[in-house]
């Protein structure tokens, strides 16, 4: 499952398709779901924004260790010694199967009109296949430091998700990276 980060508070997951691993109804079997692995840092989406049995994910960062550079002698504060500003770009892709390189990531989505005089299914139904681009990914900037004791990240991430950017997303995470 790939997407979002490793301990990220006010977290959010994304659950739709066919064969999702986090789709909890009684029409899929996902008794295996202790076996399935979050391959994160995917900064800009959300948590099983893709899944599959094969994963290829690339974080790239600069860190700029910011009152380290401009102190003269040492630091005695912990929040400022290990205050750092930092940029990012990560990449990532998922399949199963053969890699989507060449005819793209299958996305299957389901259709079901509703009876509009009962809360019974309509006589209509669809499942649409659509072939997104295979990468998805996501850039922008941090803070990093240590507050009582705890490693703090806030990163402000821009996805890129089929081939376009969409809206800035935040993210306020605990623990150390990678």
């Amino acid at each position: 499952m790939l997407g979002g980060m490793d301990n990220w508070l006010f977290a959010r997951r994304n659950s739709r398709g066919e064969n999702d691993p986090l789709d909890f109804n009684e029409n899929f079997n996902n008794s295996d779901i202790f076996f399935n692995e979050f391959a994160t840092n995917l900064r800009g989406l959300d948590f099983n924004e893709a899944f599959g049995s094969d994963v290829l994910v690339i974080n790239s960062e600069l860190r700029l260790p910011l009152f380290q550079y401009l102190a003269n002698g040492p630091i005695k504060s912990n929040f400022l010694r290990n205050f750092q500003v930092i940029g990012f770009a990560d990449l990532g892709s998922v399949w199963t199967g053969r890699p989507p390189f060449k005819d793209g990531r299958p996305i299957t989505e389901f259709f079901q009109s509703q009876n509009p005089n009962s809360n019974q299914p309509g006589p209509i139904s669809a499942e649409i296949v659509k072939f997104q681009n295979p990468w998805l990914g996501g850039y922008g900037w941090g803070l990093r430091t240590v507050l009582f004791g705890y490693y703090l990240k806030f990163d402000v991430a821009t996805p890129y998700l089929d081939g376009t950017t969409r809206g800035k997303r935040y993210y306020f995470t605990l623990g150390l990276d990678f």
